[in-house]
């Protein structure tokens, strides 16, 4: 089964999402996690509170990567810069698709 790495390890985001401020898929990612899938062992590798996320990388040219009707939507909030408001959308497949292309950007991808 690739998705636990029987071929190679694998990283996976986790957002955990607090009801502290409502938000359209649940409420505002608080914390992140990253779960790495190794020959069938699941391991939390990494896990922290979210707001760190805003500050690292290359903030100056972070980008917004997601589909245009999220970003027509919920650019204003900006998400890529605040990552209590990614997710601002109720679809969770779009907002799982703006955290895959934010969560690179911030330069601390396993």
């Amino acid at each position: 089964m690739q998705f636990l790495g029987s071929n190679a390890p694998r990283s996976y985001f986790l957002a955990v999402q607090t009801e502290a401020e409502s938000r359209a898929s649940g409420g505002i990612i608080g914390n992140y996690g990253i779960i790495t899938a190794d020959d069938g062992k699941l391991r939390l590798t990494r896990f922290g509170q979210a707001s760190p996320l805003q500050t690292s990388g290359d903030v100056a040219r972070r980008k917004l990567i997601a589909p245009a009707d999220y970003i027509a939507r919920y650019g204003q909030f900006e998400p890529q810069y605040r990552w209590a408001n990614v997710p601002m959308s109720p679809d969770f497949p779009t907002v799982a698709k703006v955290i895959e292309g934010l969560y690179p950007q911030e330069g601390a991808f396993p």
